[in-house]
Formats: C-alpha cells, sequence, structure tokens
C-alpha cells in the first residue's frame, strides 16, 4: 500500500530534505511505502485536485 505525504511550504524541498524524509520513511516500521510530493514542485493539475491527481 503507499500513501503520499504532500508538504506544504512556501520553497521547495532542497534535495538533502528530500532525500534524509526518503531515507527515514524507508527504514521505519511503517507497514507502507510513503510516497514524499513537494508541493511546489506539483503540477498545476496535482494542486487543483488536491493532490489527489
Amino acid at each position: 500500500m503507499l500513501k503520499r505525504l504532500v508538504i506544504i511550504s512556501p520553497q521547495p524541498l532542497t534535495l538533502d530534505t528530500r532525500a534524509a524524509l526518503a531515507d527515514e520513511f524507508s527504514m521505519s516500521d511503517l507497514p507502507w511505502k510513503v510516497d514524499i510530493v513537494d508541493w511546489t514542485a506539483a503540477s498545476a493539475v496535482f494542486q487543483k485536485n488536491g493532490g489527489g491527481a
């Protein structure tokens, strides 16, 4: 199962931050994979649909 985590912030996430988040989630005991989405880098369609596209 895949869960989406949309991070909304005034500035785009740095590559270091994205990498650190991805590493931490991949090493976690969560029973699902987490897809990290940077709102500032998401498409207009994705944003218009509230992250559901």
